[in-house]
């Protein structure tokens, strides 16, 4: 007989990212209310604590497409195995693989979708695998409401079977790591006034643009550095970038740090210049620690973060207030020298958001995005799969 107190997460592995932090902090909540949280892992790479046990397939990634379908077609055997022997109450996967896999196997499949890009594929054959795979999981759970329009009228997904649920921000974990002291490789440079940005090294991101904007910023005022923690494939373009505009002694690249909130609680504006999100989680911890924020009105989450009453509408041709900062269109280069429209109105918008008084995020993000309320709304998602499976 299946123990109701049992649940799988399900995802490539528990390496450092948004998703992966998601996921940690879940299985905490959930073994706090007396569940028993299994984490199943293509690979058993592990960046986050977790709550529970962990089981690994063994069966890493690879970029070779032959060794790809033979992984999870292996994956699949596993997977089927697993949930006979263990009979978890349901499965909550994360990412598109698991998502897939989850599908195919579980009755109770509650497949989680993090970001906007996977939605946006070209080809006919790949929008059928989305509409037939989605459409028969028990539950989509999305972390921004545009996710879910899209899902609904694009991919013709049941509205029923999609439920709207916001990350959960941990604002009192932020606040006493921040207390910590900075890494010592951020000294002297952080003595100055400094921006911030915090993400992977990866076209996603989109620092070129940033580097592009913060330069022309620095014609106007010179005060500021500009502090980019994170690391990726990226990394020789983009110092080549900050070699070629001349901002060896402004800008500090000092890869991924393990403990980012002191760094972000000091800085003196925090910066998302990305392409494309899902829930930016980062945008909401800046929030926490009452950082002035400037993110560009991507899709998605950085609008419904920032505002309370919203459209899903982008910015185009202006950069709008909201009580904790600043949205501006997505700065987006068309030349490798002269700066377009979008980079000129994103670095506009740098000038406003340090020049202007905000709203502490403090508050808001503690009561929208608390943890528990979050937990409360996963483990509904989870019952109401469960009753409707006899």
């Amino acid at each position: 007989m299946t123990d109701k107190k049992k649940i799988i997460f399900f995802m490539p592995n528990l390496l450092g990212g948004g998703t992966e932090r998601v996921a940690s902090r879940l299985s905490f909540l959930f073994e706090q209310e007396g569940y028993n949280v299994t984490f199943l892992v293509y690979e058993k790479t592990v960046a986050y604590a977790h709550a529970g046990n962990i089981i690994s397939m063994n069966l890493p990634g690879t970029k070779n497409c032959l060794n790809k379908f033979l992984k999870q077609f292996l994956r699949f055997y596993y997977l089927r195995k697993i949930l006979k022997d263990v009979q978890p109450w349901a499965v909550l996967s994360f990412l598109e693989g698991p998502n897939m896999l989850n599908v195919l196997c579980s009755k109770r499949a509650i497949i989680s979708i993090r970001n906007v890009i996977p939605l946006n594929y070209s080809t006919i054959l790949q929008r059928i695998i989305i509409k037939l795979f989605y459409n028969k999981a028990s539950c989509l759970i999305v972390n921004s409401n545009y996710l879910a329009e899209e899902l609904s009228t694009r991919y013709s997904i049941r509205k029923s079977r999609i439920k709207t649920i916001y990350n959960p921000i941990d604002v009192e974990y932020i606040t006493e790591s921040a207390k910590e002291k900075l890494q010592k490789n951020l000294f002297p440079f952080c003595t100055n006034p400094y921006f911030i940005a915090i993400g992977s090294m990866t076209k996603q991101k989109n620092y070129i643009s940033l580097l592009r904007c913060f330069s022309f910023f620095l014609t106007k005022n010179s005060k500021y550095n500009l502090l980019i923690l994170g690391e990726g494939h990226l990394r020789p373009k983009i110092e080549a970038t900050v070699k070629q505009l001349g901002l060896e002694k402004k800008v500090l690249l000092p890869g991924f740090v393990d403990n980012p909130f002191p760094a972000l609680s000091q800085s003196s504006m925090f910066i998302l210049p990305s392409l494309h999100e899902g829930f930016p989680n980062v945008l909401a911890e800046a929030l926490a620690l009452n950082i002035p924020c400037l993110s560009a009105d991507c899709h998605s989450g950085p609008r419904e973060i920032l505002l309370k009453d919203y459209s899903l509408n982008q910015l185009q041709n202006t950069f709008e207030e909201t009580p904790y900062g600043v949205l501006a269109p997505i700065p987006t280069a068309l030349d490798k020298v002269l700066l377009s429209e979008s980079e000129i109105i994103f670095t506009k918008a740098m000038h406003h958001c340090i020049n202007e008084k905000w709203e502490p995020g403090y508050p808001m993000i503690k009561k929208r995005f608390n943890s528990f309320k979050i937990f409360l709304e996963y483990s509904d998602a989870v019952c109401r799969v469960t009753e409707g499976v006899k």
